[in-house]
C-alpha cells in the first residue's frame, strides 16, 4: 500500500503536513492577523505604524502579529530608516484572505 493511501492514522508525513497547514489557517483565524493582511492587500506596503488601527491593537502587538505573518512567509519586510515596511509575500495567501473578505456571512 502506498504512503498516501494509508489512512491518516498511519500515514505520518501526510498528518505533519495537514498540522503545518491547520496552523497557517489558525494564523488568520486571528482577527487582528487577518485585520493586518487585509490592509496590506489592499492598501499594499505598510508600516507597522499605519497598521496601529487594526482592531484597536497597541503597536507592540502589531509587531508581535506582523512577525508571526512573516515567520509563516505570508508578508515581507523591508527596511527604511526606522521604519519597517510590511507587503504580502504570498500570493496564494493573499488570495486566499481576499476570498475570505468576500465571503458574506
Amino acid at each position: 500500500m502506498k504512503q498516501n493511501d494509508l489512512p491518516l492514522s498511519e500515514n505520518e508525513t501526510h498528518r505533519k503536513e495537514l498540522e503545518a497547514k491547520a496552523e497557517m489557517l489558525k494564523a488568520l483565524a486571528n482577527p487582528v492577523r487577518l485585520c493586518l493582511m487585509e490592509q496590506i492587500i489592499k492598501r499594499g506596503e505598510m508600516s507597522v505604524s499605519e497598521l496601529v488601527t487594526c482592531m484597536g491593537a497597541t503597536q507592540s502587538l502589531i509587531s508581535q502579529y506582523l512577525g508571526k505573518l512573516r515567520s509563516l512567509g505570508f508578508v515581507e519586510s523591508r527596511k527604511s530608516g526606522n521604519l519597517v515596511y510590511y507587503s504580502c509575500k504570498n500570493r496564494a495567501v493573499c488570495d486566499l484572505v481576499e476570498y475570505i473578505l468576500k465571503t458574506n456571512i
